[in-house]
């Protein structure tokens, strides 16, 4: 995938235009407990503006569309970059205005961002116009990028032809030990580590909460929150390896 000869302005300069999808879950709930959860903060915020700082085009999108709420364990503490944020992008209630992934035309994109928070464990991997999503884009040649549970989405998607995407990739994602350093094993439906493995993914973990981000060709994967800083800077690097050409 080449970036398309279209143009804009930024800073004075012309920029070659290059299009990003983030997208968030609208799950809401944590398993079969009353919490909360939704989309990670800073797994949005980090790689957001990493991505506007090189003047791309962003879009929001999520599996049914609409307004995705944050998952509230991640607004408290927050980094600046994060806080700023939850403050001048989501509105009053730390919610993102979303476009559904069905609605998109996917041709025109050159990365998508699959972002983490709990939430992602019940609605990426079975969403197939989600997974097709992911597909596309990453066989038309673009950047697919996850982080965290978000990785989530990459389970059951397939190359062109028709095997899993993850086999034989080298990638990572929120570890067992860090499910159960939160204790929240008992609330996933599934491993995020297990499946990625039984799937034939090339598993790579850090030590608990330090930063870990895996580059596989246009595969980039991060741990953790954590990660996303870095993430923003891999998918840069990748962009202008793959595509800027």
């Amino acid at each position: 995938m080449v970036v398309k000869q279209l143009t804009k302005k930024f800073y004075g300069k012309e920029h070659p235009i290059v299009e990003a999808l983030i997208v968030v879950t609208n799950h809401t709930k944590l398993g079969n407990t009353d919490k909360k959860t939704g989309w990670y903060l800073s797994e949005v915020a980090q790689p957001y503006y990493k991505l506007h700082a090189s003047a791309y085009k962003i879009t929001f999108a999520s599996p049914k569309g609409g307004l995705a709420p944050v998952d509230p364990n991640s607004v408290s503490g927050a980094d600046e970059v994060s806080t700023y944020f939850h403050t001048k992008v989501c509105d009053t209630e730390g919610r993102l205005d979303t476009v559904a992934v069905s609605a998109l035309n996917l041709s025109k994109y050159h990365i998508i961002v699959f972002a983490g928070g709990h939430g992602t464990m019940w609605d990426f991997p079975k969403d197939q116009i989600l997974q097709k999503a992911g597909e596309t884009i990453y066989n038309n040649g673009g950047i697919l990028a996850s982080i965290c549970h978000g990785v989530s989405a990459l389970i059951n998607m397939k190359t062109k032809d028709n095997k899993p995407l993850i086999a034989g990739k080298k990638l990572t994602g929120f570890s067992n030990k860090e499910e159960a350093e939160l204790k929240l094993q008992s609330e996933m439906p599934f491993s995020l580590e297990d499946e990625l493995i039984k799937n034939g993914a090339k598993f790579n973990k850090a030590e608990c909460w330090k930063c870990n981000v895996v580059v596989d060709g246009n595969l980039i994967t991060g741990q953790n929150g954590t990660s996303a800083d870095l993430m923003g800077d891999e998918i840069i690097k990748a962009v202008n390896h793959h595509i800027l050409k």
